[in-house]
């Protein structure tokens, strides 16, 4: 058996099993606005309006494809963005309203 103390999050409340010192909590949902440029992750949710979230998708955002960050414009312009071979520019708005992994 192994020594690893092992952590759920369960409703509003932390069940522990294993010392309570070393309590981590999961990180929260992040955003495809608050991925690191050069990083991928995959998409888990869109969040927003039927039509918002229908533009996102007829652009190639959709859950399960991996997205990753290729760089972003100044002074809260646009996002450069690649799923696949496709690259888009997207308003850091729209990246806000997605939901990843």
């Amino acid at each position: 058996m192994s020594n690893e103390n092992h952590y759920y999050l369960s409703g509003d409340r932390d069940i522990l099993i294993g010392s309570p010192s070393k309590l981590e909590k999961p990180n929260p949902v992040m955003t495809l606005a608050e991925l690191p440029t050069g990083r991928t992750a995959t998409i888990a949710a869109l969040e927003g309006e039927p039509e918002i979230r229908t533009r996102i998708q007829s652009l190639g955002l959709r859950v399960g494809r991996d997205v990753a960050i290729i760089r972003r414009s100044r002074f809260g312009g646009p996002i450069q963005v690649r799923i696949g071979t496709t690259d888009l520019l997207i308003r850091p708005q729209q990246a806000q309203m997605v939901k990843l992994a």
